[in-house]
């Protein structure tokens, strides 16, 4: 697996290492928000639920929630689902413009590998000896370039991208999980 990624690194361009350590750091980061958005639901649901006092005051042991309405100066319980469900509102679209800012930068980064990739094979065959050109027919050459170009990013480059989105979510959950209840998740 390591021969595969060493091979991977040779073909595109030398500063890409730190484009990808970038990637993955804003994989962990979108790992992060999505958790948080799945937390986030539960907790709003315990403040509306939660019975006791029907007035909010700073520093109640109720939870997050209701200290975060004090602070905002909501003093009443009513108030509490039109103030939580903006929060929510808010917190979903910040996170989803987030998302579609860095699935378009890595959409970005996939199409610039692949006119990358298809320039070097392009000045590889022409940069190649005239007898090759003889016995080779450029319609040939062309497919070639396009469509080897093309397999190396979506089969590699793509798939390389998704798996280690993959294994941030789950290397994320897991963490959570571990801060949350870790007897549970170690047992």
């Amino acid at each position: 697996m390591k021969t595969i990624y060493r091979h991977l690194f040779e073909v595109l361009p030398a500063g890409d290492r730190w484009k990808w350590l970038l990637m993955a750091a804003g994989m962990t980061l979108m790992a992060f928000l999505e958790m948080l958005g799945v937390g986030l639901i539960p907790l709003f649901l315990a403040a509306l639920t939660t019975q006791g006092a029907e007035t909010i005051t700073p520093g109640s042991p109720q939870n997050l929630f209701w200290n975060l309405a004090a602070f905002a100066g909501i003093t009443e319980r009513e108030q509490l689902f039109p103030f939580g469900l903006a929060l929510l509102v808010l917190f979903f679209l910040l996170k989803n413009a987030y998302v579609l800012t860095y699935i378009a930068a890595e959409s970005r980064y996939t199409w610039n590998r692949y006119t990358y990739v298809g320039t070097r094979l392009l000045n590889a065959y022409v940069r190649a000896p005239f007898t090759f050109h003889r016995q080779t027919h450029s319609g040939l050459l062309q497919k070639n370039i396009a469509e080897e170009s093309r397999y190396f990013v979506e089969n590699l480059l793509t798939s390389s991208l998704q798996i280690l989105r993959n294994s941030l979510v789950i290397g994320v959950i897991g963490l959570m999980l571990f801060l949350v209840e870790p007897w549970d998740t170690l047992g």
